[in-house]
This record gives C-alpha cells, sequence and structure tokens, in this order.
C-alpha cells in the first residue's frame, strides 16, 4: 500500500460533503507523524470519504469496499484504542468540526467521522514522547493484526 499523495486524494472522493475537511486534517496528522506512521494507517483514516456521505457509519467486516484492506484498517483503527496518537488524531480532526468515533463489535464502523462542536486541544510534549507513542501505536498495530485470527470473534467476522 503506497503512501498518499495528497493533492490527488480529493479526486477519488465519492463524499459530497465536506470531504475537503476530512483531507485537511489528514493532512495536519501527517504533517506530524510523517513516514513513521504506515501508509494504511493514513488510508484507514481517510476511507470515509470513499463513502457517499463522510458521516456514513458502515461495518467494516461486511462492506464490499473494504475486501483485501480490512484487517490491516482493523488493526490501524483498534491500535488508537488509548493513545497518545488517537489524542493527536482526534486534535487535528477537531479543528476540522470533526471528531472520529469507532464502536468495538460487528456493528462498528470505520473512522466515522461526526460534526464536533468544540476542539480537543494535544500536543506531544517532546521529541521523544512523540516518538514513544509512535513506538507503543505501531507495538499495538501489530499485536492487533497478528493476533486477530485467534480471537473469538474472528470466525464470524469474515476475514
Amino acid at each position: 500500500m503506497a503512501y498518499l499523495i495528497f493533492k490527488q486524494v480529493l479526486q477519488i472522493s465519492r463524499a459530497t460533503d465536506v470531504a475537503e475537511r476530512g483531507v485537511a486534517f489528514e493532512w495536519e496528522v501527517f504533517s506530524q507523524l510523517g513516514y513513521a506512521m504506515p501508509a494504511c494507517f493514513y488510508w484507514m483514516l481517510l476511507c470515509p470519504i470513499e463513502r457517499a456521505s463522510i458521516h456514513e457509519a458502515r461495518p467494516m467486516f461486511f462492506d464490499p469496499q473494504m475486501q483485501g484492506v480490512k484487517r490491516a484498517y482493523d488493526a490501524c483503527l483498534h491500535s488508537l484504542n488509548v493513545t497518545a496518537i488517537q489524542m493527536l488524531v482526534q486534535s487535528c480532526a477537531s479543528r476540522q468540526g470533526l471528531l472520529i468515533q469507532h464502536g468495538c463489535g460487528c456493528d462498528h464502523s470505520l473512522a466515522q467521522l461526526i460534526p464536533g462542536s468544540a476542539e480537543i486541544t494535544f500536543a506531544f510534549e517532546s521529541e521523544l514522547g512523540r516518538r514513544k507513542a509512535i513506538t507503543a501505536y505501531l507495538w499495538r498495530c501489530w499485536n492487533e493484526y497478528l493476533l486477530f485470527p485467534l480471537g473469538v470473534h474472528a470466525k464470524s467476522l469474515a476475514l
């Protein structure tokens, strides 16, 4: 999976509502984390612009558009849970009036963006803190990706 070319991202957008805000927050995240994060992390955050509306909730595991990427996207999404990387992502999204919601289980939606009414402010205290947060995120991501087939729910969620 290749990294995004931000100048071309809006060309793939199917969303007719505020897709440019989704791309703007994504650019801000990329400008702070860059190539330290895997390409699928950025694609996972942007996939709502491939829907009719960025606010549309979709169960990733049963979505035909997610075939071939859902396991990697799911690992990236679950790795955001309770991490400093999630705080950074939500901070960038909130500046565009958006928040990312994620529910667990068969009915969860992937990076559903909803209008936000408040801004979240977050910044890493130091470069060391930034590197530690990225390392922790990547370890959790690999754990999520590699151990997913062993979970009791794996058989019911068409991998």
